[in-house]
């Protein structure tokens, strides 16, 4: 830090250790995840709030994904995505179904602790959705970017709300798409570096193996 001739900092010192304090706080991908999980949490405490835990525990699961996951739980196989006898079928892909199908058996079918459980892998998925996109912004165009594209991800009104709004696999889906953007960038990343290994190697080994 700078001083004046008598010793104390200066004023445009004090003000440029402040920015250095701000920008970190403002590029910490912990803060932004905390952020992103408290505002999904907060957003679904005060909605459940007002609404009847015997709607919570049946209404949200009044779609493709609770009705196939119903049939699951209930023996009839991955099938009747429309609540009724309709047979086997491939509506949506397994994954997500499956994970209602585990809230299910765990805490039963149509509870409204089921869908708790749900609400909060939701909000985890969208909140750890910041990670990747932090990654890849700060891959490609520095710390501020990524730190911008998770910010931004973390406040998003739809994103916030949909964790506790739609018992559906969009979180989950979210954070599987920014994770497949990060590992290419980070497998071409590792074949660039390899790459540059065997040119550097390259010279070396005909060194070598020149006669003396």
């Amino acid at each position: 830090m700078e001083c004046d001739g008598e010793g104390n900092l200066r004023p445009d010192a004090w003000e440029d250790d402040a920015v250095k304090r701000l920008r970190v706080v403002a590029t910490s991908l912990t803060l932004i995840v905390v952020v992103a999980f408290v505002a999904r949490a907060g957003f679904a405490v005060s909605q459940a709030r007002k609404i009847p835990d015997a709607a919570l525990a049946h209404v949200p699961f009044e779609n493709e994904t609770g009705s196939i996951a119903q049939a699951i739980a209930t023996g009839q196989g991955y099938s009747n995505p429309f609540a009724r006898n309709t047979g086997p079928t491939a509506w949506l892909t397994p994954v997500y179904p499956w994970l209602v199908v585990v809230a299910f058996k765990i805490f039963g079918v149509f509870t409204v602790r089921a869908f708790y459980f749900l609400v909060f892998l939701n909000i985890v998925f969208s909140s750890a959705a910041c990670v990747p996109l932090f990654a890849v912004g700060k891959r490609i165009a520095g710390v501020g970017v990524g730190a911008g594209a998770a910010w931004l991800w973390a406040i998003y009104p739809n994103a916030v709300m949909t964790p506790f709004e739609w018992i559906w696999d969009t979180s989950l889906a979210a954070l599987l798409s920014a994770l497949a953007v990060t590992v290419p960038i980070a497998a071409l990343v590792l074949i660039g570096l390899l790459l540059l290994l065997i040119l550097k190697l390259l010279p070396l080994r005909r060194a070598a193996a020149r006669p003396t």
